[in-house]
């Protein structure tokens, strides 16, 4: 029974090891409906979410509509909804455009 609970133990840290990101984040397929950003730890974490408030010119007396404080982590959420929009709204203008049919079948 020692033994058994050795090897479970050995292997579920194995797993876990395996899991980790090495990195400073990883995307991952998290099922069918959900994708997740994963994080060498939290000092990463927060790397990656100032960054975006760097880039994205947050302020620490940015507000939003109804004059709430935005927090670091709410503009980061922000820019990556923004970012992950706008690509959908151009991927459909393109399809869109794509079936488009001009006919000039009648044109000399």
């Amino acid at each position: 029974m020692k033994k058994l609970t050795i090897l479970f133990v050995v292997l579920f840290s194995i797993s876990v090891i395996a899991q980790a990101p090495t990195r400073l984040f990883e995307v991952r397929n998290g099922g069918a409906t959900t994708t997740s950003i994963e994080y060498k730890d939290a000092i990463a974490k927060q790397a990656v979410v100032d960054a975006f408030c760097e880039i994205g010119s947050w302020t620490s007396n940015l507000t939003d509509a109804q004059g709430r404080p935005v927090t670091k982590q709410q503009f980061f959420n922000q820019e990556l909804q923004a970012i992950i929009r706008d690509r959908v709204r151009a991927a459909r203008a393109r399809t869109a455009q794509k079936a488009i049919v001009i006919d000039d079948s009648d044109l000399p």
